[in-house]
C-alpha cells in the first residue's frame, strides 16, 4: 500500500509539478515578486527539502494511515464516494481543531480547503490502485510552502500577512479544482467502490 510501484513514480512526479505550479501561483498572486521567490527558494533549497522531508515522514505519513488508508476504505464498503471523501474531509477538519478557533475568514477557508483537499486526495487515491504513495507525496506537497515560507521569509516587514493571503489563495485553489473535478466527473462520484478493483487496468487490486 506504501510501498512506490513503477506506475506510481510518473503519479507522484505530476502530483510535484502541479503543486509547485500551484505553490508559486499563490505567491505571485499575494503579491511575492517572482525574483525575490526564485532567489529566496534557490538560497535556501535545503530548507526546502528538509521541510518537504518532515512534512512526508512525520505528518502525511500518519495522516495519510488514517483518512485515505483507514476510513475511506471503510467508508466505501457501505456509501459512494462523494459522500465518502466529504465525511473524511469533515474528520479531517475537526482534526485540527485549534484552527477551527482562529479567525472566520480563517475558519471557513480551512474548511474549503481541507474539504476540498479531501475530494482532490479520494480522487488521487482511487487511480493510482488505492494505493498511498502518491497521496502521501501530495499531502506534504501541500503542507510544505506555507512551512518554509513561513520560516524563509517572504519580504521584510509583510511577512506574516502576505503568508495568510497566501495560504487563502491556496485553500481556494484547492476547492475549486475539487469543485470541477466533481462536476467534470459527476457520475464517478456517485457510485461506490468495486471491491477488489483498482482503477488502473480493472484488475485486482495488489
Amino acid at each position: 500500500m506504501l510501498r512506490p510501484r513503477k506506475a506510481d513514480i510518473p503519479w507522484a512526479a505530476c502530483v510535484l509539478v502541479v503543486a509547485a505550479i500551484g505553490s508559486t501561483g499563490a505567491l505571485v498572486l499575494s503579491g511575492v515578486e517572482p525574483a525575490r521567490l526564485y532567489q529566496v527558494a534557490q538560497q535556501r533549497f535545503p530548507l526546502l527539502l528538509a521541510h518537504f522531508g518532515l512534512q512526508l515522514f512525520i505528518v502525511a505519513l500518519g495522516e495519510e494511515l488514517g483518512w485515505r488508508g483507514w476510513l475511506l476504505p471503510a467508508l466505501l464498503k457501505n456509501g459512494v464516494r462523494l459522500r465518502a471523501a466529504l465525511i473524511v474531509g469533515a474528520v479531517w477538519t475537526l482534526w485540527h481543531v485549534p484552527l477551527l478557533l482562529s479567525s472566520v475568514t480563517t475558519t471557513v477557508m480551512f474548511i474549503v480547503g481541507t474539504v476540498g483537499l479531501s475530494v482532490l486526495f479520494t480522487w488521487l487515491w482511487a487511480h493510482t490502485g488505492e494505493r498511498l504513495f502518491a497521496v502521501v507525496i501530495a499531502h506534504a506537497a501541500v503542507n510544505t510552502p506555507v512551512f518554509f515560507w513561513e520560516q524563509a521569509g517572504l519580504s521584510p516587514g509583510e511577512g506574516s500577512a502576505q503568508l495568510l493571503t497566501v495560504w487563502y489563495v491556496l485553500e481556494a485553489f484547492y476547492a475549486a479544482v475539487a469543485l470541477l473535478l466533481v462536476a467534470w466527473q459527476w457520475r464517478w462520484w456517485t457510485l461506490s467502490r468495486a471491491p477488489g478493483v483498482s482503477e488502473i487496468g480493472g484488475g485486482s487490486r495488489p
